[in-house]
């Protein structure tokens, strides 16, 4: 029995010895690992610090970057009020001057207004009677209107009294020279048949127009050579016109012949009666 008690102690003592002992290991586990533990804390701590004061930098740079374009933009709305506010001033400062410059005009105006009035009532009464000196001007001018109607008419009347306008060489078509119209050849053939002497005939003319027709503007009037080549123009009329009335004649009654001379110039007459002539019957 005591040899079983003794070796019940011995084998306690050895159970409690290697339970010391491996308490001792657990314990020196427990603190290895609380090491670990706190390494391992302090290491995830640095780490959570670090980041979270990069986050923190990176937040506050955000806000300060934030806050700077709200700086700027409180900036530029500042310098757009300080505009503002100085062209107000200016503003103010210009009317308050327009307002005293109009104050003074207003009673410069109202010193100067008797004056005016009675300026007005002065041209008033002037009115007036330009008024009435305007009613008799009127009515001459309506006088004067009718007159110049009726000179007008009268004009008229005596531009168509007067067809020719100019005596001059005219042109027919397009082409071609100028000649001289059928009544200045009228003329210079009725003044050769009267007798007129070829210098004198141009002479006639202008002064017989002058004296009958003062409107009538001469512009030329034919030479020494045109009016003695319309003595032969003269003389072909006058053959043509005997050769057709006696060619329109039935029977010729009497035949006389006869001679004269004028400047020096001999002409032979032929004198025919035809019996159908009523001058003859």
């Amino acid at each position: 029995m005591f040899h079983d008690a003794s070796t019940c102690t011995q084998d306690t003592i050895l159970s409690l010895s290697t339970n010391r002992a491996k308490l001792g290991d657990a314990i020196a586990e427990k603190d290895a690992a609380v090491e670990e533990k706190d390494k391992a804390v302090s290491i995830a701590v640095k780490d959570a610090v670090k980041a979270a004061k990069a986050e923190e930098r990176q937040h506050f740079s955000k806000v300060v970057e934030k806050e700077k374009k709200q700086n700027l933009t409180l900036k530029g709305v500042l310098d757009k009020q300080k505009l503002l506010v100085t062209n107000l001033l200016n503003r103010s400062v210009f009317a308050e001057r327009d307002a005293q410059r109009a104050h003074r005009e207003a009673q410069q105006s109202a010193r100067r207004s008797k004056d005016v009035q009675k300026v007005v009532e002065s041209y008033e009464s002037e009115l007036k009677e330009l008024k009435q000196e305007n009613s008799t001007y009127r009515n001459a001018v309506a006088e004067m209107e009718l007159l110049v109607e009726e000179s007008a008419r009268k004009l008229e009347k005596l531009e168509l009294a007067v067809p020719i306008k100019e005596i001059k060489k005219e042109r027919t078509g397009r082409g071609g020279s100028s000649s001289w119209p059928l009544y200045i050849w009228d003329l210079i053939l009725e003044q050769l048949v009267n007798g007129t002497p070829p210098s004198s005939i141009s002479a006639n003319i202008h002064v017989h127009v002058k004296k009958f027709s003062p409107s009538t503007k001469i512009t030329e009037l034919p030479s020494i050579w045109t009016i003695r080549r319309a003595r032969s123009v003269l003389l072909i009329v006058c053959q043509t016109l005997a050769a057709y009335r006696l060619a329109k004649a039935g029977k010729w009654a009497q035949l006389f012949t006869d001679a004269t001379s004028r400047r020096q110039v001999t002409f032979q007459n032929l004198l025919i009666s035809v019996e159908e002539d009523e001058l003859f019957r």
